[in-house]
């Protein structure tokens, strides 16, 4: 009969509560962390209190307002997280610059919360730019270098139309001089061809300038080159251009442009090590260059992979133009896509279109903006939107010139299956995180996740008598050893057998299979997978939305999912603000509406 009116008692107490966390269609967050400790319960959301009342029954993790109504006198509860505008010149939209504001914030977050924050942006129709051409000069592209020489007078006119601020320079590259790439002979190692400059790998010939006669006069000397197989050693070049920033002369404040000219495929990662037999290191991605402009490393190291050119490019905030031909454009059509920001254009085989392929390209680069994000700590993740800039498949952003363009930058705190943020490292839950668009300069967010622990949880009462002496008094619980259950650790599971209460009505077996019945209460498996009275709930099995479980926005409990703040619907799919329905006049849904679901 005890047992009956005990279990009556415990389905009564569970529905009590499910209706109160329920109201709404709302399931209190806070419960349905199952916190186990204080410091659990205030990790879980800043919204989130633990009672501490000796004698308090019911959950003690939840909302401050449920808590103080079921009679809690004494709880624990920390403040919100903070955001700080530490810098902000406004965007002086008469300067002939790119901006960003603010410059500079200062960044608290508690493990649940997540910012918005507006980002301003303005690219000027007019910016200095820095136009680096980088050519193949092995001898299929005698022709095209002809044309190029004559060509330096309509690159300058074509600079200027662009801006009165521009600088040019120009770089040569072949491949690794080494078999089987090169002939190793000695008579062409002096002259692979005809009226041709010994082999070599990589070249800074003129350093970005803006006299544009020194930048003809220099080309005019220059005599091709040549090696033995197809692919050409252009990925040894681009990285040099990207690392040797004070040799090639790339500025501070300008666009940069890297023209990449060849009819041949590229060689990459490893093929320096399956095939140049000796060359086995790995690129270091440093500056080889010597103060004649000459990469040295090329037969030391391998080629660099198509991931290091894509991070060391965008670091330098180097945009690549591929003028290529035909034989070659299918390799560098799927190569440029690698590549946020990029263009690619078709030469003629003599290369005798080069400057109109390059304005074409450099049009279509204005009008986009890349904005990158760098050294987010692992505890975090941005999400960058606009809602006046779309964005296109490489990532980029469409943007017009001489316009503010306001973008979203949304961070929150990372949440990881198998720990809780707070477990990881300090120096993995802060940083300062870096938001550098293209041509602009950056704003940056020293970020930090806020993670407290409770002060009662440093004055527990070890064997405790409160707890029958098999636990520890902590924060007004008991916090049993080993082997021992109860809220006073006074039930041993080896000498409490009976596992009747935990069989779920109409089943014959206890806790639904999924789990061990344990003086009376059901303990479900390990994994967190299973929960509820009889572990009949599976938490995979809530809704999902994109394939997210619960949209990511939320848990699964109890067959349910429960939303964070800020997000509701049956897969906490929906936004409860109204941001996103806002025109730019100011009205919801252009006054012609009603916003739902964001």
């Amino acid at each position: 009969m005890d047992k009956l009116l005990g279990r009556m008692w415990f389905q009564l107490l569970l529905f009590s509560l499910l209706f109160i966390l329920g109201q709404g269609n709302k399931i209190n967050y806070c419960v349905a962390s199952k916190a186990k400790s204080c410091t659990e319960c205030i990790r879980v959301s800043s919204s989130c209190t633990f009672c501490t009342d000796e004698n308090f029954k019911g959950s003690r993790c939840d909302l401050e307002n449920n808590l103080r109504n079921s009679g809690c006198q004494n709880n624990i509860k920390v403040k919100s997280g903070e955001l700080l505008i530490t810098k902000d010149f406004k965007i002086d939209t008469s300067l002939k610059k790119a901006q960003v504001s603010p410059q500079h914030i200062s960044l608290k977050l508690r493990p649940d919360e997540e910012v918005n924050i507006t980002m301003q942006l303005f690219e000027p129709f007019e910016s200095p730019v820095d136009l680096y051409i980088l050519m193949d000069f092995s001898n299929s592209m005698s022709d095209d270098l002809n044309n190029l020489k004559q060509m330096g007078q309509n690159l300058a006119n074509f600079l200027r139309e662009l801006t009165d601020d521009y600088t040019i320079g120009f770089g040569k590259f072949v491949d690794k001089v080494i078999a089987p790439q090169t002939d190793m002979r000695p008579v062409k190692l002096q002259q692979p061809w005809t009226d041709a400059d010994p082999p070599f790998s990589f070249k800074n010939v003129i350093r970005l300038t803006n006299d544009i006669n020194k930048f003809s006069q220099e080309l005019m000397k220059e005599r091709i080159s040549g090696n033995l197989d197809a692919p050409e050693g252009g990925f040894d070049a681009i990285l040099q251009t990207a690392v040797c920033k004070e040799n090639i002369g790339w500025r501070n404040d300008s666009t940069h442009i890297l023209v990449f000219s060849t009819e041949s495929a590229f060689h990459y990662e490893a093929d320096g090590a399956n095939v140049l037999a000796g060359i086995l290191r790995k690129n270091d991605e440093k500056c080889h260059l010597t103060q004649a402009g000459i990469y040295t490393f090329d037969t030391r190291q391998d080629y660099p992979s198509v991931p290091t050119l894509v991070r060391l490019l965008k670091q330098s905030d180097i945009i690549p133009i591929f003028a290529v031909t035909n034989h070659s454009y299918d390799y560098y059509e799927k190569l440029h896509k690698y590549f946020q920001l990029s263009e690619i254009g078709k030469l003629q085989e003599d290369s005798s279109n080069i400057v109109e392929l390059i304005r074409v390209a450099f049009e279509s680069i204005r009008s986009k903006v890349e904005i990158p994000v760098y050294n987010i700590p692992k505890a975090m993740k941005t999400d960058i939107t606009s809602l006046n800039a779309e964005k296109t498949e490489s990532g980029s952003f469409r943007i017009v010139r001489d316009k503010v363009v306001n973008f979203n930058v949304n961070l929150k705190a990372e949440h990881f299956a198998d720990q809780h943020v707070c477990d990881l490292p300090e120096d993995e839950r802060k940083g300062i995180i870096h938001i550098k668009p293209s041509f602009s300069d950056k704003m940056e967010i020293d970020a930090s996740i806020l993670c407290d622990t409770c002060s009662c949880e440093k004055n527990q009462e070890v064997k405790s008598s409160k707890c029958s002496y098999n636990g520890n008094f902590v924060c007004g619980l008991c916090v049993c050893n080993p082997g021992w259950r109860g809220d006073e650790c006074s039930c041993s599971p080896s000498s409490f057998p009976d596992t009747e209460a935990c069989i779920k009505p109409g089943d014959k077996v206890s806790c639904s299979g999924k789990g061990e019945c344990l003086c009376g209460i059901c303990q479900c498996d390990s994994d967190g997978r299973y929960e509820g009275q009889y572990c009949e709930f599976d938490n995979l099995q809530c809704p999902r939305t994109s394939g997210f479980l619960c949209n990511d926005r939320g848990r699964c409990y109890m067959g349910q999912c429960v939303c964070e703040a800020g997000w509701e619907g049956d897969s906490c799919e929906c936004p409860t603000s109204n941001e996103t329905c806002v025109s730019s006049n100011g009205l919801i849904c252009d006054g012609r509406g009603r916003c739902e679901c964001g």
